[in-house]
Parts: structure tokens; C-alpha cells; sequence
């Protein structure tokens, strides 16, 4: 059996049939535009793209819906949730800073996305995404390999969760990747039975996450004020 990368007009078709399953309709236009997005090289020495990199483009398809709940038909305006399809990865900015251990960025980072109305599931999501992919990961990074990213090359962008996820360790330990995850899950139940304090806990999940329990090399920072609705 080969194991070679999809062509776009094939990855196209495998979108479009992985978006049925969800219940979701795309034109075939978009699907093959969206598969565009993905093509990647493994080889730096050939010109142009080798294949569609379906991981990641799986991946940023399923926040889409994540951000989209009930949505039954992907439009263009939907790509704009999509991080191949914005010039500022505004979202990767905040991962950046949490995998760097740095509260304050981080806060800031995300109270900018409150307040421009990004979904709130979506920034969840995305940080169970990094801890998640950095888990994953695990003795490949260590190694300084790409673990999950399977030695598809994101260069194009720095904020792709996949650039940030091997740089978790270094801040880390795995301990800590694990109550991070299991802090995410509280604070999407408690998103889901308290929506009117989601975005406190959203900025205590991640005060959690970056201070840590019983972490005593790391500051004692004070509770994030929280968010004032506009």
C-alpha cells in the first residue's frame, strides 16, 4: 500500500466527504481552495508542493464547526475562522504566550479576544489544542523532532499551534501538560452550566495554567480582574 500525500483536488474530495459526515455542505470551489491552504513540501530542495497536509487541515476545519455550532453549509465568510486564512494569528498569540509561561501577555492576548467577540468555545478549544498536540508530541520533541507534525513544514506560520506545541516542555513538565488538560475540561463544564462567567473563567483557566499549583519557582500573581461586558 503507498502512503503518499493527497493531491488538492483529491484532498478536496476527502473534505468535502468529511464535512458530510458532520452534516455540513461545501462547494467543491471552496473545498479545493481550502485544500490549497495545506499543501506543504517535506523536501525544501523541490519547488512547489509535494501534497495536502490533511492533519492540520482537519484540524482547523474541525474549529471552524467548533466555532460554528448547527452550522449545515461552510461559506467564505467562514474562512476567516480558519488560521491559514488570516494574516494576524491573533489566537496563536495568546498559545504563544502561555506556552512561554508569561501571564500578563497572556491576559492581554486574551481580553483583546473577548472583546472582539472571538467564540469563547473556539479559545477553549484552541488551548486544549496545545496541550493536547504537546502531549502528544512527548519524546519526540524532547528529541527536538516535530513529533505529531509528521515533518510537514509550517514555516509560513509561527503561530500554528504545531510551532508551539514542542516548545511546551521547556516550560512544562508533563505533569503539568496533564493538569492543564484536566483544567480545561472543568472550564468547559463549568462554561457549559455558568455561560454568564465564561470569560472569568476563561482568564482563571488561564491564570491556572500558567502559575500551576504549588509551583513555587514560578511568581505569585493576583487573580485576573474580571472581564467588564461592553
Amino acid at each position: 500500500v503507498e502512503f503518499l500525500p493527497l493531491a488538492r483536488r483529491d484532498a478536496a474530495a476527502w473534505l468535502t466527504e468529511f464535512l458530510a459526515r458532520a452534516g455540513v455542505e461545501i462547494d467543491p470551489r471552496l473545498a479545493e481552495e481550502i485544500a490549497a491552504k495545506f499543501e506543504a513540501s517535506n523536501d525544501p530542495r523541490k519547488q512547489g508542493a509535494s501534497g495536502v497536509n490533511l492533519l492540520w487541515a482537519r484540524t482547523e476545519v474541525e474549529k471552524v464547526l467548533t466555532a460554528r455550532p448547527g452550522v449545515r453549509r461552510l461559506e467564505r465568510a467562514d474562512l476567516d475562522l480558519m488560521v491559514a486564512f488570516r494574516e494576524e494569528h491573533i489566537i496563536g498569540k495568546l498559545l504563544d504566550r502561555i506556552a512561554a509561561r508569561d501571564f500578563p501577555s497572556a491576559l492581554e492576548h486574551l481580553r483583546a479576544l473577548l472583546a472582539s467577540k472571538e467564540s469563547e468555545m473556539l479559545l477553549l478549544w484552541s488551548i486544549g489544542d496545545l496541550f493536547r498536540q504537546a502531549l502528544k508530541g512527548g519524546a519526540g520533541f524532547a528529541r527536538g523532532g516535530r513529533g505529531a507534525r509528521g515533518g510537514w513544514s509550517r514555516g509560513s506560520n509561527p503561530y500554528s499551534t504545531y510551532e508551539i506545541a514542542p516548545r511546551l516542555p521547556e516550560k512544562y513538565s508533563r505533569q503539568e501538560i496533564l493538569q492543564a488538560l484536566r483544567h480545561v475540561r472543568q472550564t468547559d463544564l463549568g462554561i457549559k452550566s455558568s455561560w454568564k462567567d465564561s470569560k472569568i473563567l476563561l482568564e482563571f483557566l488561564v491564570w491556572r495554567i500558567i502559575v500551576g499549583r504549588g509551583a513555587e519557582s514560578y511568581p505569585a500573581f493576583e487573580l485576573p480582574t474580571p472581564a467588564v461586558e461592553a
